[in-house]
């Protein structure tokens, strides 16, 4: 039976927060203006037996994977600069040459997705471990473009999740 009394989950009401490991500035939730909840699969291996349909059998949870935050950049560029350092401090160049120069616990931070209700309420949320940045994509620049603002896409991966209420 139809319980009538669940609200449906809503797009735009959402919080992010993003937390990168010490001596990089924490991302203020407001900035974020969309973000993909991660997906979830489990890794299978087709089997047969005795010439019958072959039947998918699991045999482990795929845990790491990635996402795409959509941020609203400020004058400042004070967001997209918490994502360059959080970068410099994984791959450092120096005379020309990159080179990793810290432990993974040390490079890794964590990203909470929280889902909201009507009126605020915390529903459900996804906190991404071992996070960090791979990629901080182009920004569009276009004298034609009146009255918008600058929008940015950061991609992190992540090792694992934990799911629930917060």
């Amino acid at each position: 039976m139809l319980d009538l009394n669940i609200d449906i989950a809503r797009t735009n009401r959402f919080v992010v927060s993003v937390f990168p490991p010490s001596g990089v500035p924490s991302l203020r939730s407001m900035y974020v203006e969309s973000v993909d909840m991660p997906n979830m699969s489990i890794a299978t291996e087709d089997f047969e037996l005795d010439g019958k349909p072959s039947i998918k059998v699991p045999y482990k949870r795929n845990p790491a994977g990635t996402v795409t935050l959509g941020i609203r950049l400020e004058e400042s560029g004070k967001s997209r600069n918490i994502f360059k350092q959080w970068m410099d401090s994984i791959v450092q160049t120096s005379d020309n040459v990159n080179y990793y120069r810290k432990y993974y616990d040390e490079i890794t931070g964590t990203v909470v997705i929280k889902q909201l209700g009507l009126s605020d309420e915390v529903k459900f949320g996804v906190t991404l471990m071992n996070a960090y940045p791979i990629n901080v994509d182009t920004v569009q620049y276009d004298w034609g473009d009146n009255n918008n603002y600058v929008k940015q896409s950061v991609t992190l991966c992540y090792y694992d999740e934990l799911i629930g209420t917060y």
